[in-house]
Parts: structure tokens; C-alpha cells; sequence
């Protein structure tokens, strides 16, 4: 059965109630609305599993149309009262509205009580005020706590709410029909009530000041301006933003869409790729192992892995589990990095070849002497734990963690079926708009699963933030526990970024930082700024101490933090790869609200100046191209270049065949069948393919700034056709360039063909090959 409620909206002209109503009914938002004389729309929604059809009056808020609106009164059965916090003659109004409701509502009483006119059967009308335009804090000149007052003394329910960023407006117009069910529908559950002694007193409530007061939640909700600015200077599609505080979820909150036809509202239940935050429950499965007894944090891998052998004998034969869950074995990520670059992650190798890269991989700091992030350690991890628990990771990590604890939207194993309440990924581009990446995202069968594989939600991640914090406090584990080893994992296991005073470290999937501090070392904001001029967090306050990560990879970017002293968390999602890490500012700004920071840091500004570096960074990278150009000899017919170049220490191929459209011109791409990249003449046998920063974004790429990663040299033999390549792809762990051999002998023919000048004989079916 579904309820039909007519719901009026009124207020002064230029608040906001039009676009409140068309935001709410069409998910839309629109500039610049005529004044409305009046009004209506039609929508069906569920709440509490029961639907109801709503009807919305939007009255005119001129004065002269009070009359009429008196009538829309009579008939509503419940009534929004709006103003703009950007208006004080707005908000001195709302009493005004108030009492007008009131009195047309009492006299339809009179009325029906001396059967004076065949007025409907009075009901209880709630009513609920809504302040608008929180996107403009800047203009602000009513206070949150102002609103809040004065809805304590009408007695009725209060939002801020921004019709232009969707904030709030579905929960305001949610909680008005649960409202007034509440009022008149029996049996409807109410609102808790306070609790009374046996003598019918209200008990005595005792102020508990480590408890989060609703100033909290004030400063919080008075931050959606400024992480609406942030979001879309980075150009951000959507948010979900969760925090928890002394064990308990204290504030969630939703900015933007999560799809690209701008329909669907993202909420705390979105699921979202959370990138590298999947190590910590990687290491929470590895964790409880250990605490099984079937590992121990020192057992050597090569115990567990004999075949495991690096050209580094010490790395061979003291590595052990604990060096790389917190990548203190040296080994390089820049090539880990690199070769996971655009789609190329999608594969993941057998046991024996993953064995074989990590063998090759650069050594190029001392065993435990350094924290250098590799995500090939935890390659190495998921394979321990499928030979020891005899289960695949995800659906080890599935049953021993995330099913156990309740995470019912995080998973390894996402699906991306039509209908599913996930954010799809974008890229953010250089004039602030987001691009929706032409694929999704999936780590599920990749030797990156265990590194950045999970999708997760803000509801599961605050559950995540409040069992991980929970058994940190566990010095002895319960039996009945989920998490194990915990404070082990939690612990300091090697300094990051010395030299630094304070604490700054990592522990297993965990980073550490000591505030006032410098944190975000794990996103891309760290690479804007050098370590001397980051921005620190929580400079002039209290000492206190933050584990967090973050997540970033193509369309995706994520924050979580872990406060162990107040058991407060912050989470931040987002469904794009943004210009700066807005995961990060805005992961910040919320911890300077949650803690009520004394000198809060302009994270706009940041947002801003972020944007600006990373895109002159790209502008940088052109230029020196164009620089370091030197005048040498043409190329050799393109033909001659064409061909699939195969690097076996790393089992990657490279694969370089003619423009399909121009058949004059090269492309090349980093694996058969992905995608291709115009392959441009530099000098001699030398070729590039930089992009731009809108084209990177759009293929999925990291923000690689180095021309030498973008510069491709061809060896010749001497019939004049390519023998192999070298791709400086990292100087400074392999100075000499990796080598690439060429592997295609089925076009030997044709080479030889092109090479005595006799291309006519080349068959279409030989010459299609190389086009291919």
C-alpha cells in the first residue's frame, strides 16, 4: 500500500525551493530559475521499505501570492519551510511561515470540529526547516547553529541541505514522510525516546567529555561548502565521506553522482576501487595465520617458497614475511609500477613467473634499512597465503575477514553488472570536468589483486576502521575475535622519509604519523611538493597520533585514517583519478573539523595549487622533449620497425604495428591487444609517444613526467629491419634500459621483402599483419 502525501514547500523568492524540488524529483540542478509563481511535481519513492507517492507544491514567495499560498496550506499534509544561510532576511522570515502554517492548520480544526465547512480531517503536519546553499559557505551570514536553534524551538526537524551539489536533499524530503507517518500513522515506529527512571524523571545525563559533542557534527556539516570546492576544482564526480568517533559512526555525507549520466547519487552503501587500502586487509588475513600458528611474522619466505631466488643473495635468504608486508626489502616499485601501468595489470602470472620478475627486480636500497614502497611484496604475500590456507586470497579474505565482520559490500571480486550500486570510474581532465574512463578498473585476476584489488563502501570501511581500531586496544587476543595480531600489524616496522623528529613509519599495510606532521606520503600530493615545503597537518595543536592510507589508480582515489586514541576514523571515496589528490585534502579537511584544529590549513587553496604543479609538470615534460630533440637521420620505411618486441626477465611485450586509419604512421602498445599510442619519429632509430595530461587521464596512466620513459630507440640489424628495443623506462633502476627482443619471425618474409624493395610481394594476408 502506498501513501499519498502532499508536501508544500515555502519560503522567500530566490531561496532555493525550486531548485530543492528538482534536484530532489529530477536529480537535476539548473542555474538560474525564474520566481516561481507556483508549482508542482509528482514522484514515487521508498522509505522504510514502504512507497509513498509525494506531491510538491512549490509556493511563490512573494508576498502578494499569500493568499493563494494559504490554500496550497489547507491541503498540504506536510510542509518544508526554506531560507538560504546566505540570506539573514530569509531566515528572519521562517517564524513568519511558521506561524502562518499553525494558524491555517488550527483554524481547518475549528472548522472541522463545528462542522462549519467539509474541511478534510485534521492531522498532525509536520513540519521541517531547511537551510540551503551550503555550496557558498563563503556567503554565509546564518550560522549552523542558528538554524539549529530556532528548529528547537518550533519543534520540528532541521538541514542544511545544497539543491546545486544534491547534499542532503533526498534525506530532508526521506525524513519528512517518515515524520509524518510517525505523527499519524499508529504503530508506525517512532523516534527513540528518553529514558526515565522508575519514577518517571528523566535521568540525569552526565557530560562525558571524550565523547563527540553535536558541535562535532556542526563543524563537520559547515565543511560541505569547502568539499564541494575541493571537489570540483579537482574535477570530481563523486564523494562519500564517512566518519567515526569514540568507536561509533558519527557523520556520513554524499557530494556529486557516481555514474556518468548524472542520474545516480553515490551514498555510504556505494562501492568504490580503494586501491593500495587493500594491503591492510591483506595483512589482517596474513595476520590471522600467524596467530593460527601456521606463521610467524619472521618465517623466511624462501621456508614457505623455496624456488624464491633474487640476484641479491642477502634478499634471497633473510627475507621474510614481516620485510615485505612493510617494504623494507629495497626492491624497486618504480618497475613495479610502471609495468602495471595503464590495463597491463590484467594478468596475473603463475607462481613460477612471478618468482622470475621479482628475481629481476632492481635492488636499489639496503635490505631493512629503507621503507620503498613495492606491491610486488604483496604479490608475494598472496601466494603465501593461497599455498598455506589452500584457498584463493579473495576467497580466503572473503570468509576469514570480510564475511566474519560484516563488510558485505567488500570484495575482490566486484561485479559490474548494470544496476549495481557502483561508482564508475572517470578521469579528472585539465578544465575541471571528468571523463569517464572507456573501461573498468579489475585487479581480480592480476598479479596486483593483493596490492589494490578490493572494492569497498563507506559503511564497510568505517566498520573496517572500528574492528581494526578496537583490537588495537586487544593486548591479549579474544578468542572470538576476527582481527588478529593487530597491535603487531599497527606497530612501527621501519621509518618513512627520514630524517624527521617525530614519529613518521610504517607498519604492515598501515602508515604511521605522529601529528603535527607531514602525512599523504602514499598519494600523489607528495609528489608535488618536496619533503621540506609539505604541508603539514595539525600544526599549533595537540600532539596525537594518525595511521591512515590511500588509495589512488585509474578512476579511482581513496583516504582512510585511524585515530587510536579517541577510536575516530575518516574515510573518503571518490570514483576519478583527480588533478590533485582530492581524496587526500578533503581526507584532512574532515580531521581538522573532527578535532576542531585551531589553525585550520586553507585546503583550497591547496586543491588549487596542486591542480596548477601537476599540470605544469606535463608542460615541463613537452618542453624538455622538444628541447633535447636532436637533428638526425630519417627513419627507415615504417614497415621495418613493425613487430612484437618481448622482455623475458619481466615477461612483457611490446607490440609496435602501422596506424590502421593512415597505414603511414606507427602505434605502439604494452601488450597485444590494449591500447595503442601514436609511436612519433624523434631522431635516427629513436621514436616517442608523450601525451598530454587530458590524454593520459583518459588512457588510465599514471602522471609519468620523465622524457625518457616516453622515448623508444630501435636497433637495427643489417638487412634494415629492427632487431630489438630499448626502453629507458626508469633511469635510476635501470640506467642502461630494458631490452626488448624482437619475437614476430612470422613477418621475416616481409621484412626481407621490404628490404630488396620489392614490396608488391608482400600478400595481403602478410601485409595485414602488419597492420595488425
Amino acid at each position: 500500500m502506498s501513501d499519498n502525501l502532499t508536501l508544500v514547500v515555502v519560503g522567500d523568492e530566490g531561496v532555493g525551493k525550486s531548485a530543492l524540488a528538482v534536484r530532489f524529483c529530477l536529480d537535476q540542478f539548473a542555474e538560474g530559475f525564474e520566481p516561481t509563481l507556483d508549482d508542482s511535481y509528482r514522484t514515487r519513492m521508498v522509505v522504510d521499505n514502504r512507497p509513498c507517492i509525494l506531491e510538491i507544491i512549490d509556493t511563490a514567495g512573494r508576498g502578494e501570492y499569500a493568499a493563494l499560498r494559504e490554500d496550497y496550506i489547507r491541503d498540504g499534509d506536510a510542509f518544508i519551510i526554506a531560507y538560504s544561510i546566505t540570506s539573514r532576511e530569509s531566515f528572519s522570515h521562517v517564524r513568519a511561515y511558521y506561524n502562518n502554517i499553525r494558524q491555517v492548520k488550527k483554524d481547518m480544526e475549528v472548522e472541522h470540529t463545528l462542522k462549519l465547512s467539509p474541511s478534510k480531517r485534521p492531522i498532525r503536519s509536520p513540519i521541517i526547516l531547511v537551510g540551503t546553499k551550503t555550496d557558498v559557505q563563503a556567503q554565509r551570514e546564518v550560522s549552523y547553529k542558528e538554524g539549529r536553534m530556532l528548529s528547537k524551538s518550533l519543534e520540528c526537524w532541521f538541514y542544511e541541505t545544497s539543491p546545486k551539489c544534491g547534499s542532503d536533499v533526498e534525506r530532508a524530503f526521506s525524513d519528512v514522510i517518515r515524520r509524518f507517518r510517525q505523527e499519524n500513522l499508529p504503530g508506525y515506529p517512532k523516534p527513540p525516546a528518553s529514558k526515565r527512571s522508575r519514577k518517571g524523571q528523566h535521568r540525569r545525563k552526565v557530560h562525558d567529555p571524550r565523547r563527540s559533542t553535536p558541535s562535532t557534527i556542526d563543524r563537520l556539516r559547515q565543511l560541505s561548502g569547502l568539499i564541494d570546492q575541493i571537489r570540483k576544482i579537482g574535477g570530481v564526480p563523486g564523494v562519500s565521506i564517512g566518519v567515526l568517533d569514540h568507536g561509533e559512526n558519527l557523520w556520513t555525507e554524499n557530494f556529486g553522482f557516481r555514474d556518468e549520466s548524472k542520474t545516480s547519487l553515490p551514498d555510504a552503501n556505494t562501492q568504490y576501487g580503494i586501491g593500495h587500502i587493500t594491503m591492510s586487509m591483506v595483512a589482517a588475513g596474513v595476520g590471522k595465520l600467524v596467530d593460527d600458528g601456521k606463521l610467524q611474522w619472521t618465517t623466511l619466505l624462501r621456508e614457505i617458497i623455496p624456488e624464491i631466488v633474487h640476484t641479491h643473495a642477502t634478499w634471497t635468504y633473510t627475507s621474510t614475511i614481516a620485510d615485505i608486508l612493510a617494504h623494507r626489502c629495497g626492491l624497486d616499485e618504480a618497475i613495479a609500477t610502471l609495468l602495471a601501468d595503464g590495463e597491463i595489470g590484467d594478468i596475473r602470472l603463475p607462481l613460477e613467473a612471478s618468482l622470475k620478475t621479482v628475481d629481476r627486480i632492481p635492488h636499489p636500497l639496503p635490505h631493512r634499512e629503507s621503507w620503498l614502497m613495492c606491491p610486488w611484496g604483496y604479490t608475494i604475500a598472496s601466494h603465501i597465503i593461497e599455498l598455506v590456507s589452500q584457498q584463493q586470497l579473495h576467497k580466503y579474505l572473503q570468509d576469514q575477514v570480510f564475511q566474519p565482520l560484516g563488510m558485505t559490500c567488500t570484495t575482490l571480486r566486484p561485479s559490474f553488472e548494470g544496476g549495481n550500486n557502483i561508482a564508475e570510474p572517470h578521469a579528472s581532465l585539465s578544465n575541471g570536468e571528468a571523463c569517464p574512463l572507456a573501461f573498468q578498473p579489475r585487479y581480480s585476476f592480476s598479479s596486483f589483486e593483493a596490492s589494490r584489488g578490493a572494492y569497498s563502501t563507506v559503511n564497510d570501511l568505517l566498520l573496517w576502521a572500528k574492528e581494526t581500531l578496537a583490537a588495537s586496544q586487544n593486548t591479549k587476543t579474544p578468542s572470538n575475535a576476527v582481527l588478529r595480531q593487530i597491535p603487531q600489524i599497527l606497530s612501527n616496522h621501519i621509518a618513512m622519509k627520514n630524517p624527521s623528529l617525530l614519529e613518521r613509519s610504517y607498519g604492515f599495510g598501515w602508515a604511521r604519523a605522529q601529528l603535527p606532521g607531514i602525512v599523504g606520503l602514499l598519494g600523489g600530493n607528495s609528489l608535488l611538493w618536496e619533503m621540506s615545503e609539505q604541508p603539514v597537518l595539525g600544526a599549533g595543536n595537540q600532539s596525537r597520533l594518525v595511521i591512515y592510507h590511500q588509495g589512488g589508480g585509474p578512476g579511482y582515489s581513496s583516504f582512510l585514517a585511524l585515530f587510536p586514541e579517541t577510536q575516530s576514523a575518516v574515510v573518503v571515496l571518490m570514483n576519478t583519478t583527480a588533478t590533485s589528490d582530492a581524496a587526500d585534502w578533503i581526507g584532512r579537511l574532515v580531521i581538522e573539523g573532527l578535532f576542531d584544529f585551531a589553525k585550520p590549513t586553507d585546503y583550497v587553496d591547496l586543491a588549487e595549487e596542486g591542480k596548477r604543479r601537476t599540470l605544469e609538470r606535463y608542460a615541463t615534460l613537452h618542453k624538455r622533449l622538444t628541447e633535447e630533440r636532436i637533428q638526425g637521420a630519417p627513419p627507415l620505411p615504417l614497415e621495418c620497425y613493425v613487430g612484437k618486441y618481448k622482455n623475458e626477465d619481466y615477461k612483457y611485450m611490446l607490440e609496435v604495428t602501422l596506424n590502421l586509419e593512415s597505414q603511414s604512421d606507427l602505434m605502439i602498445s604494452f601488450r597485444p591487444g590494449s591500447q595503442r599510442y601514436p609511436l612519433r619519429h624523434y631522431h635516427d632509430h629513436v621514436f616517442e609517444w608523450s601525451m598530454s595530461f587530458d590524454e593520459t587521464r583518459k588512457s588510465g596512466r599514471y602522471d609519468i613526467v620523465d622524457p625518457s620513459y616516453f622515448r623508444i630507440r630501435f636497433e637495427i640489424y643489417p638487412d634494415n629491419r629492427a632487431s630489438r628495443i630499448i626502453w629507458n623506462i626508469h633511469d635510476a633502476s635501470v640506467p642502461d634500459g630494458l631490452t626488448f627482443e624482437w619475437k614476430d619471425e612470422c613477418l621475416a618474409e616481409a621484412w626481407r621483402a621490404v628490404h630488396a624493395g620489392m614490396n608488391h610481394l608482400i600478400s595481403n594476408m602478410t601485409y595485414d599483419s602488419l597492420l595488425t
